[in-house]
């Protein structure tokens, strides 16, 4: 039986999956609570997307590349029998000695194991606010997701289980993340972490964002046209694979790879997503409190919106050629934007000037009105009747 994925595959499929999941959320979190991205928090963030794609590629890599030799492997697959790894290393120090048996493979394996959920449960713990069995169920969850994944071959994507999977590590795991716990909260302690928006953030709707945060959001959007030429790329693999035709893009016509490369992931996030909006905003303004308005301060219109997008994004498809002269267009064109951004007055780029929409604050859109309604309320109350 022949496997279905390759690790290149595999590696996109986690990216496509991951970074929605992670990035987005962890960004969106950020300007929802400080309306920026302050350093303590942002570099918080960006460690625990870090260790998340580190335990992502610790349990699944390296996949082997000669699935027969793999699945004669009698090593792998499961061992639920409990406690078994302690009595093996307990069998090897007994014969090792003391000195010996800190420094051997048993015992640096079961070491390994604490620590791998350690950075889980500090992070847990430098909230402040989950208790200690909330660590305790992350861990024994992510470990339990980490063996079920070893277990089953990458859920069946592999011809068959390539590595060990062990009731122990469901113990050690756990351990590790309560550890963990403790230190984040230890830390917490003496972490200066910045205060919340105080204002009402209200306010602050369709007000003219700062250039870093504009910057953020194209970025995003960068990143969500990446996701999605992924996820189609990937499934365009699969099905390559399973009929038994080429599964890597350079065997496919160049049409094919420009269109799930470029063209339609563009269109997906530049134009289909912003257009089922009512504030016709991209991934990546959703994720910053962001959206586009026309003069009147109104949600652009499609043939608003299409001009903008074509003026934005149209340097990416002539790069997608692989062409020198369009790479150059490219940057010439990313230059020559960037430029205009910075030395006009008003910071506006030449999509907006094309189109006359502008890039606002959308703060409303997230709830914070509520929030700052019941502020004022609370602030100044009403003289209750006679």
């Amino acid at each position: 039986m022949a496997t279905w994925i390759t690790e290149a595959e595999i590696a996109v499929l986690l990216f496509v999956l991951a970074i929605p999941v992670l990035v987005f959320p962890a960004v969106h979190g950020l300007y929802r609570r400080y309306d920026r991205m302050p350093f303590l928090p942002s570099a918080l963030v960006g460690a625990a997307v870090l260790y998340a794609f580190g335990l992502v590629a610790f349990t699944l890599f390296p996949i082997p590349a000669d699935s027969a030799a793999a699945c004669a492997n009698e090593t792998a697959g499961w061992r639920i029998e409990p406690l078994a790894s302690f009595r093996e290393a307990a069998d090897e120090a007994s014969r090792l000695g003391p000195g010996s048996f800190l420094t051997s493979a048993a015992f640096l394996q079961e070491v390994m194991n604490v620590v791998l959920l350690m950075p889980l449960g500090i992070l847990i713990g430098l909230s402040g606010r989950r208790p200690s069995w909330v660590a305790a169920a992350a861990g024994l969850g992510v470990s339990l997701l980490i063996e079920t994944t070893q277990g089953t071959g990458v859920w069946g994507l592999y011809d068959c289980p390539y590595r060990l999977a062990e009731f122990d590590d469901l113990l050690t795991n756990t351990t590790g993340a309560v550890l963990g716990w403790f230190v984040g909260r230890w830390m917490a302690g003496w972490l200066r972490w910045p205060a919340p928006v105080g204002f009402d953030r209200a306010e602050l709707d369709d007000e003219q964002p700062s250039v870093g945060r504009r910057f953020v959001a194209v970025m995003l959007d960068f990143v969500a046209v990446g996701v999605v030429a992924g996820a189609l790329q990937f499934g365009l693999a699969l099905g390559a694979t399973i009929i038994g035709v080429g599964n890597t893009p350079s065997a496919w016509p160049g049409p094919v790879v420009f269109v799930a490369g470029t063209l339609g992931p563009l269109l997906v996030v530049a134009v289909a997503i912003p257009l089922i909006r009512s504030d016709r905003a991209s991934p990546g303004q959703i994720t910053t409190l962001l959206h586009p308005v026309d003069g009147r301060g109104q949600p652009p219109t499609p043939k608003e919106l299409l001009v903008r997008t074509a003026v934005r994004w149209s340097p990416l498809l002539l790069a997608a050629t692989a062409t020198s002269w369009g790479r150059a267009v490219f940057f010439v064109a990313a230059a020559v934007q960037l430029g205009t951004v910075l030395l006009r007055a008003d910071r506006a780029s030449l999509a907006a000037l094309a189109s006359g929409c502008r890039t606002a604050t959308n703060t409303r859109a997230q709830g914070a009105t509520g929030l700052a309604q019941r502020a004022r309320r609370d602030s100044n109350p009403q003289p209750s009747d006679p």
